[in-house]
């Protein structure tokens, strides 16, 4: 198997297995708002651990879309990521910067 091959087979692996980490992340956001007191205040964290592509753009726009329609008081984005694309990364970061919700953003501490 030529290198191409086997690194565009790990892409799509890689693309595969985000998708699931991204799906089971919105899922496990849906149990915690249904599960949440009336009228306390909602704070919606997004978490991105991996490189920046245009599904990572598309979760952090669904995510804060989701805090804008919940009145999210704000959205903390947990970030730990080696980079990625520079369209993605612009696409995010007008999204932050368009939000109606206030965003803050943590990464991980590097050992």
């Amino acid at each position: 198997m030529g290198r191409a091959s086997h690194e565009s087979r790990h892409q799509s692996q890689s693309g595969l297995a985000l998708s699931a980490f991204l799906l089971d992340g919105q899922q496990a956001l849906c149990r915690t708002l249904e599960t949440k007191p009336p009228d306390s205040p909602v704070v919606v964290k997004l978490t991105i651990h991996d490189t920046i592509q245009p599904i990572t753009a598309d979760y952090l726009q669904r995510g804060l879309d989701a805090a804008a329609r919940l009145h999210a008081q704000a959205v903390i984005v947990s970030m730990g990521t080696p980079g990625g694309l520079l369209e993605s990364t612009r696409a995010m970061v007008q999204a932050i910067e368009s939000s109606p919700v206030l965003s803050s953003s943590t990464s991980p501490r590097w050992q």
